[in-house]
């Protein structure tokens, strides 16, 4: 079986925790990737996805679309200010690219998670790894 650095994205760009969700969603969508790695330096410090960006809006517009124009402007315009560290998630599970995609997949099925970072011997992110390039590995 392959390994996760055989099958893994490393084409996927990465994240600043102060960058704006605009610019992280402008991203995502140019890259054709949903979920983006957060890093501080070399260290891994989140993962921001699509969902964490839908949910957000939920929260701060979605909900309250029943109010007046004014107070939906607000909204708009807080949400469009918030940073990646605003609303990325913390820890993500890091997996080793020397890994098996089994073992990738045992991970992504048992915490429930679309994608997982995936790091070097020193703990260095190098790329990302999702459900999809693991389905394609094991049917390879």
């Amino acid at each position: 079986m392959k390994s996760v650095g055989e099958v893994m994205r490393t084409d996927v760009p990465v994240l600043q925790p102060e960058q704006s969700i605009v610019e992280a969603a402008r991203l995502m969508k140019k890259h054709n990737c949903w979920g983006l790695a957060v890093l501080d330096g070399e260290k891994t410090v989140g993962i921001l996805t699509d969902g964490d960006l839908l949910n957000q809006f939920y929260l701060c517009v979605g909900s309250y679309s029943f109010e007046s124009n004014e107070k939906n402007d607000e909204r708009m315009k807080h949400y469009l200010s918030l940073r990646v560290k605003d609303i990325m998630t913390l820890h993500p599970r890091p997996i080793h690219k020397d890994a098996d995609v089994g073992e990738a997949a045992e991970i992504i099925k048992q915490m429930g998670v679309k994608r997982l970072v995936v790091t070097d011997e020193r703990g260095k992110y190098v790329g990302m790894v999702e459900r999809i390039d693991i389905l394609n590995a094991i049917l390879a």
